[in-house]
């Protein structure tokens, strides 16, 4: 059967049938041209003929069945493959040994180096994926219609908008902001790199952006960096070492006045010389009052000074804090409102920073609550914390200036910065964070302001 492994042996085989066949046809002819009247042997030629062509037929539609068959698999598996129906690790079998066969196997070996294109552009693009997805800076690409065909996840959260919504639509749609979208224009138009800064005015977002032309398609890549939380850590800096200048350099050139005034002769007169060194004292108390608490804020934020957590009842340690300040309270002409249940539940924490939070927040409604204003303090449990607030009457906080004020020396406005350091709510919000509450401020201008925290409540097992 070694002659059926090849196509042009089967073709072969067919044609020398069908030629014997011819010639045996031509033999009848011929003799009967010469005049061979035996009908015996006619006959039998004949019947050859016939058993041969039959014998042709039957092996040429055999041979052409063994040879078009695995064609047709082969051009069903090609077609599945290209309409992408068929799995490239999917076997298939083709036995045949022939030229059909030769080209089963290239075939496979086809959809071998095919499976391992695919399997490396997979895995390529899920990493590329991944790293997109991880990137803080936004990444759009666009098409040369300014219609976006990929963004990650960083896009999505800057812009406030989602993949879904934004794929297939227009840059501008996407980002709301000509300014922006400009960038893109101009990247797209020049075919050139195109750079630029934008602040986003409602949020206050500062952006820096990069278009770069994308070869090929005639696209662009849009790499965008929010800049807003660095602007903002600089602005804190800048604030933060003009501050402290600014405080130090009061006490220092009091001191200083005041000691040059001593030199110059006051000293002489002994009244003047004591009023002058209380004076410095004064001063001194200030500065040594600053570099404690600075020195008190970087341990806690630093995590150098452990909190010494015990069972706290909330209502006393409320009481010990108004008890300091009620004093100062009854000068100001103001009066205390309390709001707490009494089976208020006990926190873990530490005792004294949490008076010492409580301290502060009532020492600021006192300082900045005209005579007459009340002081509302109150205390509520709830699911997993307790809630603490202390509310005033006074002056409040105007809104621009509302999400910095737990910021090391920063001072709303002019009417609160008499007296402190603008150390204590620094402090008391680093104190409360790390027992793992929160502490924030509600105020409106002019009607007051309510600073809140939370303390978390002991889990039961």
């Amino acid at each position: 059967m070694t002659v059926f492994r090849s196509i042009r042996w089967r073709i072969g085989i067919v044609f020398a049938v069908f030629v014997i066949a011819c010639i045996s046809g031509l033999g009848v002819y011929l003799s009967q041209r010469a005049g061979d009247e035996s009908l015996g042997v006619n006959l039998v030629i004949v019947i050859g003929d016939v058993i041969a062509a039959i014998i042709a037929i039957l092996l040429a539609f055999q041979i052409l069945r063994i040879t078009t068959e695995p064609i047709k698999k082969l051009t069903h598996l090609s077609r599945k493959v290209a309409e992408g129906e068929l799995e490239l690790d999917q076997d298939f079998q083709i036995t045949s040994r022939d030229e059909v066969g030769e080209l089963a196997t290239a075939f496979k070996q086809m959809a071998a180096r095919l499976r391992e294109m695919v399997a490396l552009i997979t895995n390529e693009r899920d990493r590329m994926a991944t790293i997109l997805s991880n990137i803080d800076d936004a990444i759009f690409m666009v098409g040369s219609d300014s219609k976006i065909t990929t963004m990650n996840r960083a896009a999505e959260n800057i812009f406030q908008v989602s993949e879904k919504k934004a794929l297939g639509h227009t840059f501008i749609e996407a980002v709301r902001d000509h300014e922006v979208n400009g960038i893109l224009q101009r990247c797209l138009s020049t075919r050139k790199q195109q750079t630029g800064a934008v602040e986003i005015k409602p949020k206050k977002q500062s952006l820096t952006i990069i278009a770069t032309p994308l070869p090929g398609d005639g696209g662009c890549l849009m790499h965008i960096q929010d800049l807003t939380e660095l602007r903002r850590l600089e602005m804190v800096r800048r604030d933060f070492i003009s501050n402290i200048s600014h405080e130090l350099r009061t006490p220092i050139a009091s001191v200083k006045a005041l000691a040059e005034t001593l030199n110059e002769g006051a000293i002489e007169d002994t009244a003047v010389a004591k009023d002058f060194l209380n004076r410095i004292n004064v001063e001194m108390d200030k500065l040594a009052q600053m570099v404690q608490e600075l020195a008190e804020l970087a341990h806690i934020e630093s995590g150098e000074t452990p909190l010494n957590k015990r069972r706290v009842n909330m209502a006393d340690a409320i009481g010990h804090a108004v008890d300091r300040l009620r004093a100062q309270a009854d000068r100001a002409g103001l009066n205390f409102d309390f709001v707490i249940p009494p089976a208020l539940p006990e926190v873990m924490a530490d005792e004294s920073r949490v008076e010492q939070v409580l301290v502060n927040l009532i020492h600021n409604a006192i300082k900045f609550t005209t005579s007459g204003g009340k002081i509302t303090i109150s205390a509520r449990a709830r699911d997993t914390d307790i809630l603490v607030s202390v509310a005033d009457t006074g002056s409040g906080i105007p809104a621009d200036d509302l999400p910095r004020i737990f910021e090391r020396f920063y001072k709303a406005d002019k009417s609160r910065s008499g007296g402190g350091t603008g150390l204590g709510l620094a402090i008391a919000k680093h104190i409360i964070e790390a027992h793992g509450g929160k502490i924030w401020a509600d105020s409106v201008e002019r009607k007051g302001s309510t600073f809140s925290f939370t303390l978390p409540l002991e889990q039961k097992a």
